[in-house]
């Protein structure tokens, strides 16, 4: 690993390439860009400004550590309440940019920002998140008419054209909203509930496959672990007491292969990040 990243660190310094991407961005930029003259050019001008606005400074520095407090108080206040800390880091990460360009930070429930775009743009409006165009719903009666009253016009999913290729636009999961959709969707809750599915006899089988899970928790105490491998094993687990009637222990070989191609077709269609 040391040979490969820093001996040879620029035989290794390439992105993995997709010919949609490349026709996007016409091969330049830095995230998406291949290693090359066009990817230093963009990363030596990318450098400079982000320096001229304090990167690597001590000034950048004193920023982070005064939003921090800010995000320790947000924890303090949370204690016992559900919080996303997704949604709280983003706002965190926005308001050190807000700090950098504009010189001012925004409470983590300020409606500044959302009033902004609601009081030019209206209730619903559209805007560019990358190079995918995104539809903003604010207020509760503009949620109510999209959610509920005109659920089918919002029932569809994002497209692609690789994963369209790939599965010829069928299937559920992937699949856009449309009579193909809902022909699936009956097969499958008719074929789900013929193996157990809302009946006490999948209730038994979690509870069973439970046992297990805990089993493994407890023989772990002071080691490492991973719960994400253990819950994917836990529920493949469960799939195939329900198709074959048998389970797999957490160390078989069998059941990891299974998991395994699992993951990796997540992967090649960008369904796991």
């Amino acid at each position: 690993m040391k040979e490969a990243m820093v001996v040879k660190a620029t035989d290794f310094a390439g992105r993995p390439q997709d010919l949609f991407i490349n026709d996007l961005t016409q091969s330049k930029g830095m995230i998406l860009a291949d290693y090359g003259s066009f990817w230093r050019d963009h990363r030596r001008f990318a450098l400079k400004t982000l320096k001229n606005f304090g990167l690597g400074k001590k000034s950048m520095e004193e920023r982070i550590h005064e939003e921090t407090k800010f995000i320790i108080k947000t924890l303090d206040k949370s204690i016992g309440k559900t919080l996303s800390p997704q949604v709280m880091f983003h706002f965190a990460a926005s308001n050190i940019i807000c700090k950098v360009l504009f010189g001012i930070r925004y409470e983590y429930d300020d409606e500044t920002i959302k009033m902004i775009l609601r009081q030019s743009y209206g209730y619903v409006y559209s805007l560019f998140i990358g190079s995918k165009p995104a539809v903003v719903i604010n207020g509760f009666k503009t949620m109510k008419e999209a959610m509920a009253v005109k659920a089918i016009d919002f029932a569809g999913r994002p497209q692609d054209l690789f994963i369209n290729d790939l599965t010829q636009s069928k299937g559920m999961i992937l699949a856009d909203y449309g009579s193909f959709w809902r022909d699936h969707r009956r097969f499958v809750l008719k074929t789900l509930k013929n193996f157990g599915l809302g009946k006490k006899s999948m209730e038994e089988r979690i509870h069973e496959e439970i046992k297990f899970t805990i089993k493994t928790l407890e023989k772990s105490i002071g080691k490492t672990l991973s719960p994400q491998v253990m819950f994917h094993l836990a529920a493949s687990n469960i799939i195939c007491k329900v198709l074959f009637g048998t389970r797999y222990e957490y160390d078989d070989k069998t059941i990891k292969n299974i998991v395994q191609c699992i993951r990796k077709l997540n992967q090649s269609t960008g369904a796991e990040s």
